[in-house]
């Protein structure tokens, strides 16, 4: 109804100047002769309808220019509306670009920082992607990696590898794990490779693993050196335990032959051979035991500086003048809940190997000090537990051990001395005693530079100190 509200307005504007002319010629044409009324109401009716036809026009021509602008407008919000919308649609296209912009780079930074060598192959063995531990390892920036065949890259080769797990994962499309060794200045690597399919399941490449296991390698060779002396030292023990109660039995029926013909000096001597005999095995079953981790310990608050230098001048006396003793304390206390016997024996075991390692002389260092043992302390050792320790080191400079012997000294009855000049059972019970103490035990040696072992033993607190003397 509004849009036709001007033309109806024009109606009433042509209506109201008529209804004016026709008023004004019956006005006007009062007092005049019929010619002249006759002129005038013709000039005014004619001007009037003029006017209205005008009025007219006008309104049609407002109405149809109302009826345009509001297409225009309409038109208008249209295109605001449609600009609006396009602008929104913008507005999220860069968010959804920032935010695949933000998750390339994650993804970059991310593959960048596995330390393991990972490179994504086409179904080619061209590599079009390298991680940052890749190019480091090669030498080479990534941008002089990528493009490049595998084999050329690893391998130094024109052609596939027989037997490469990229040929294979390409030839099977499944994953393809080996294991390698000496892979350029890895020791050891597991080389894995895993298919990669489009939509289509369709296989377009692969990617390519390496991961160096070296510290792996390492590690479970501690394991099973710890499973090994686990295991041996439980047989050791349970074999001295069984035999230690036959020692009894052969030791007292030696004293009862003995006190049977005090007089006979010949049965005497022979009693008194199978009395040494059996003591002297019944020290062995005691190595055994130690080794076995069965014997009795009195443990209380020890402050390891002191056992040290209480026993200084005996172990002076134990290693002769030729080799030179340095005993380095720590000055706080190290305060340790041990058997002081056994720490000793420790000790002294430790310095008459070292003894026997120096025939020409040379000097043996024992150093007392505290040690931390953190997190990156066990990833590195493969031992421990996260605490403060006191550490003992007894460091020779004899002759030293190759890697092969290093790895057997602890095992009970194993020994380089020539036979009757050891028992094998030094180490074995020294490692039993630290094991017992909840202790831990390393060595560091080489061929011609001497051996170091180092005895970490917990530390404790002075207020369990004064606690345990109460």
């Amino acid at each position: 109804m509004n849009k036709y509200r001007p033309l109806i307005f024009s109606f009433l504007v042509f209506i109201t100047a008529a209804s004016a002319g026709f008023l004004c010629i019956k006005h006007c044409i009062g007092g005049h002769t019929a010619e002249e009324r006759q002129a005038l109401t013709e000039i005014i009716a004619v001007s009037c309808g003029f006017t209205g036809l005008i009025a007219l026009a006008l309104s049609v021509l407002t109405h149809f220019s109302l009826i345009k602008c509001e297409k225009l407008k309409a038109h208008a919000k249209e295109l605001s509306e449609a600009n609006r919308k396009l602008e929104e649609e913008i507005i999220q296209r860069k968010a959804a670009e920032e935010r695949s912009a933000n998750l390339a780079q994650e993804w970059a930074r991310t593959f960048d920082s596995i330390p393991d060598l990972i490179s994504i192959h086409s179904n080619d063995f061209r590599i079009i992607r390298a991680n940052q531990a890749l190019a480091d390892f090669l030498g080479l920036k990534k941008e002089e990696i990528t493009g490049r065949f595998c084999y050329e890259v690893f391998h130094g080769a024109e052609g596939p590898i027989a037997g490469c797990p990229n040929v294979r994962t390409m030839e099977t499309k499944k994953p393809v794990t080996v294991e390698l060794c000496n892979l350029k200045t890895v020791c050891h690597s597991m080389v894995s490779t895993s298919p990669i399919f489009n939509k289509q399941h369709e296989l377009i490449g692969a990617v390519h693993i390496v991961k160096d296991t070296s510290e792996l390698k390492k590690l479970e060779g501690q394991l099973r050196h710890a499973q090994k002396m686990e295991a041996v030292g439980q047989l050791a023990g349970g074999v001295a335990h069984d035999f230690n109660n036959v020692l009894s039995a052969i030791t007292n029926y030696g004293y009862l032959l003995k006190d049977l013909s005090p007089g006979d000096p010949g049965h005497k001597d022979l009693t008194g051979k199978i009395l040494s005999l059996a003591e002297k095995a019944s020290h062995t079953t005691q190595g055994l035991l130690a080794c076995g981790r069965k014997q009795l310990f009195e443990l209380k608050p020890l402050n390891l500086n002191r056992t040290i230098k209480n026993i200084e001048q005996m172990l002076c006396n134990l290693i002769g003048e030729e080799i030179k003793l340095l005993v380095l304390p720590e000055e706080a206390e190290l305060m340790i809940m041990a058997d002081e016997n056994h720490i000793e024996q420790c000790i002294i075991n430790l310095a008459a190997n070292a003894r026997d390692a120096m025939p020409d002389g040379g000097e043996l260092i024992i150093k007392a000090e505290t040690a931390e043992m953190d997190a990156y302390f066990i990833n590195s050792h493969g031992f421990g537990v996260q605490g403060a320790y006191a550490l003992m080191t007894v460091a020779d400079t004899g002759s030293g051990m190759d890697e092969k012997t290093r790895q057997k000294i602890f095992e009970p009855f194993f020994t380089t001395k020539e036979v009757g000049k050891g028992t094998g059972l030094g180490l074995s019970i020294i490692y039993g005693i630290v094991k017992q103490h909840k202790g831990y035990i390393d060595v560091y040696t080489r061929p011609g530079h001497g051996t170091s072992f180092k005895l970490y033993f917990p530390l404790i607190k002075k207020t369990k100190e004064v606690g345990s003397e109460k």
